[in-house]
């Protein structure tokens, strides 16, 4: 019976199969990490069925992988069969260069060419340490992704693979996703690859005008920093995704300021800083980071929804970044990790709260301070900023995470009875506000609780399918939210 439908109406059915598998996140860099297996299946139905559903399939290829693009800090030779499906993709990819690009070997002959362009389907990349560093490529997994050729010298397998890169960059039509978690050594490759996205084609537009994701991981090369930030600035102004990891200097943060301001729909906007002003309390300077990027996000106040902050500190905000702040009235979600207000002015963070009146869901997990003195702990909690926050959306807040193992400040978990009837989801950590709250929360329809008491398991776990059932605890309770 598919065969009777549409083409396009088995593209919108395709289309499913891979947001269905969009909210699967990579722990560390909190971004989709696509699995296919499902669409792969139905290129097997029938011919009709792979025609139309192949170029959804390689829309994303390099995704599904995405794991190990984040998670690779240690040569390529210390892994093993994991990367080898990785290399299949690439020796399909490869295929779809024609005979006058690749590099003849003894007279050897490349197999024939795919049924379909696959290159010419591909709308995310990534620009990671796999292709980029051919040297350790070649020698561990050459006869994975080069079949072709029996036993290639080193330099030409290695100049195999800088063709294909570069290839792949100048043929990648209309990328949607973009994400640079890894430093290109080869300063050579890098400007080819960026030459070719910003080459324009008879249209006027260029590979990343319609950009709509970018994730990039700060690197202490500002030169590259300062060229990714530039040429997107200048050609890609409908992102509604942005991930920046690593934010160390006043420069990045000018950089990464500039292409906030320009952006015309930004949704989901997630910030993270390596420097932590409870790490270095003796420099002045940290917080302008915060400073000069909180000053930019006034821009996006009709249409961000999406706010994570990891690491930042909010001391010593001058007036128009605390302004900026509070023009944020349409945020929807907010999380708050590990980051710095033991300096901050209060009036300042209750000023913001105060306008955060529509927050569906708020995460909070706080940094740990560190008496250099006595050497004794505690947590970087403020607490009249929680509370007026639980007081501006008691209305709409739906989820609350306190991500914390010890209830130190009983006040705030005090409040969450009085001031959020609306919770559906809680986690906790243990207090004897209890069962206050699951009295007067009625709508609760799944707690956690998080315990430090060595008697007891780490986390308790309660869910029901619906308010007007009893609590039912697991057995087997799982938390591993950051």
């Amino acid at each position: 019976m598919g065969s009777y439908l549409l083409s396009s109406c088995l593209e919108k059915i395709f289309s499913y199969l891979l947001e269905e598998e969009e909210q699967l996140q990579c722990k560390d860099c909190k971004t989709k990490n696509y699995k296919l297996i499902n669409l792969h299946s139905c290129t097997l139905v029938s011919r009709y069925w792979c025609k139309v559903s192949t170029p959804i399939l390689y829309s994303y290829p390099f995704h599904n992988f995405r794991h190990l693009s984040y998670g690779i800090n240690d040569p390529l030779f210390t892994f093993s069969y994991k990367f080898y499906n990785y290399y299949k993709l690439i020796r399909t990819l490869l295929k779809c260069m024609p005979q006058s690009e690749k590099i003849m070997y003894d007279g050897q002959q490349f197999s024939f060419p795919p049924t379909f362009n696959y290159i010419s389907f591909i709308r995310g990349l990534i620009v990671d340490k796999f292709m980029f560093e051919p040297q350790e490529v070649c020698i561990y997994y050459i006869e994975t992704w080069l079949p072709d050729l029996n036993d290639p010298e080193r330099e030409i397998a290695i100049q195999m693979m800088i063709r294909f890169v570069k290839f792949l960059f100048k043929n990648c039509n209309n990328l949607e996703i973009l994400e640079f978690p890894y430093s290109p050594k080869s300063k050579e490759l890098f400007n080819d690859v960026i030459t070719s996205l910003v080459t324009t084609n008879i249209n006027g537009n260029n590979k990343i005008t319609k950009l709509r994701e970018f994730h990039f991981k700060n690197y202490p090369n500002m030169r590259i920093t300062s060229q990714i930030f530039s040429i997107l600035s200048k050609n890609s102004f409908n992102m509604n995704f942005l991930y920046v990891e690593d934010i160390h200097n006043t420069v990045a943060a000018n950089y990464l300021s500039h292409l906030i301001r320009r952006q015309n729909n930004l949704r989901h906007l997630i910030l993270s800083k390596t420097m932590n002003r409870l790490d270095l309390p003796n420099q002045p300077n940290v917080e302008y980071i915060e400073d000069c990027i909180f000053k930019s996000l006034y821009t996006q106040r009709d249409s961000l929804r999406t706010l994570e902050l990891k690491n930042l500190c909010f001391a010593n905000m001058d007036q128009n970044a605390l302004n900026s702040l509070s023009m944020l009235e349409n945020v929807r979600e907010l999380k708050l990790i590990k980051c710095s207000y033991i300096m901050a002015i209060k009036t300042n963070l209750i000023y913001w709260a105060k306008n955060l009146t529509k927050l569906e869901t708020l995460e909070f997990k706080p940094a740990i301070i560190t008496d250099p003195e006595t050497q004794q702990t505690e947590l970087d909690i403020p607490e009249e900023f929680l509370i007026r926050v639980f007081d501006s959306s008691s209305l709409s807040l739906k989820k609350l995470v306190l991500e914390y193992e010890y209830d130190q400040n009983i006040k705030i978990t005090g409040h969450i009875h009085l001031l959020l009837r609306s919770l559906t989801y809680l986690v906790i950590p243990e207090t004897y506000e209890l069962k206050s709250i699951l009295n007067f929360c009625s709508k609760l329809v799944y707690v956690l609780i998080i315990s430090t008491n060595p008697n007891k398991p780490k986390y308790a776990e309660f869910c029901r399918s619906s308010a007007s059932e009893p609590f039912v605890k697991s057995r087997f309770p799982y938390y591993n939210y950051y």
